[in-house]
């Protein structure tokens, strides 16, 4: 009868150290995508958030009695760190030309193990026509992995980071044997033109508020997305000492759509000024309220410089910036054509 050799105690441990590995690498597979599902989930509930505060503040949306919010500002999100990431927001109210924080504060958590990395700032998303945060990069991290959220100047909220444009690598040239005819090498063929890349949406032109009416005293400069202001009886900015005898001036560059002549209109109440590529378009530094327009013939596709310079004296006041593109309609300059610098 033929013997059945059985397993050596070396073989047998042998055996058990394999399965131990492959099962310890099934293991650490299954954590690190749990980790990144984790990380990957806080960013998606980070993101929708923050979206929903943003809609809150530009609707004007202001926190219920008995919080006292004679203007909204908009709402100030502030983060920290305990055993997870934590995010708290809380309206930020105008009230007699101060702007403070309150009623209730809404607290959140990022999901177990992940951490802000590092600690961002205080981000405040403003309501409609009072400006925007700075650009801002939130970095999620947990379990020796991360991952980035943008809040770009625009007010765009993405996963997204910008990718940046590979360089190419030439090819070498072989070289040839000792001895061999080199082959030559052909002239490089002429590349075929391709257009320039698009511009980004704009965020805006940049805004300097003066508390007297003859555009001196400067006391606030912001970026404000569009030129689309109605304040009545308010004030046009929290730092103004007053609702009247202010002014504004508001520069940048602005992006023309087609060719042709574009009508520009403002209208105010009081006095305004405006200047498209240096060119004086409407000037009427005068009392009253009503519209004025120019016109200006541009090329498609183009940054343009432009500035205007607006006053208010008494009673109501407010300021509003248009176009009628060559072929198109008249509508409030949109930010995406506005570029602050």
């Amino acid at each position: 009868m033929r013997k059945v050799r059985g397993f050596t105690l070396i073989e047998l441990l042998v055996a058990v150290g394999i399965a131990m590995l492959v099962t310890g690498g099934a293991v650490v597979n299954y954590n690190t995508y749990n980790d990144k599902q984790r990380i990957q989930q806080a960013l998606s509930t980070l993101k929708n958030d923050l979206r929903a505060v943003q809609s809150k503040a530009l609707s004007g949306l202001k926190p219920p009695p008995p919080a006292v919010c004679s203007s909204l500002a908009g709402y100030q999100v502030t983060f920290s760190n305990t055993t997870v990431g934590n995010y708290s927001t809380q309206a930020l109210c105008d009230n007699s030309g101060t702007e403070t924080l309150v009623g209730d504060i809404e607290t959140k958590s990022l999901s177990s193990g992940v951490l802000f990395n590092p600690l961002p700032s205080t981000t405040t998303f403003y309501s409609f026509n009072r400006g925007i945060s700075p650009t801002q990069s939130i970095v999620l991290a947990g379990a020796g992995l991360s991952s980035t959220l943008y809040i770009s100047s625009s007010g765009s909220i993405t996963d997204l980071a910008p990718t940046p444009t590979p360089t190419p690598t030439p090819n070498p040239t072989p070289t040839p044997p000792p001895g061999s005819t080199p082959t030559p090498t052909p002239p490089a063929s002429t590349p075929t033109p391709t257009s320039p890349p698009l511009l980004p949406d704009g965020d805006g032109l940049k805004g300097d508020y003066f508390d007297k009416k003859n555009l001196t005293d400067l006391v606030a400069t912001r970026i404000d997305p569009t030129v689309n202001f109605d304040w009545g009886s308010g004030k046009a900015h929290p730092s103004l000492s007053g609702v009247n005898k202010f002014s504004i001036r508001w520069t940048g560059r602005v992006l023309s759509t087609t060719a042709g002549t574009y009508k520009f209109f403002v209208d105010s109440d009081d006095g305004k000024k405006l200047w498209v590529n240096n060119v004086l378009l409407i000037d009427n530094w005068n009392d009253g309220s009503g519209e004025d327009n120019g016109s200006i013939s541009l090329s498609a596709g183009t940054l343009y410089s432009i500035k205007v310079e607006y006053y208010e004296n008494t009673v109501n006041a407010y300021a509003i910036l248009r176009w009628k593109p060559s072929g198109g309609s008249k509508v409030v300059i949109p930010q995406a054509k506005l570029f602050s610098s």
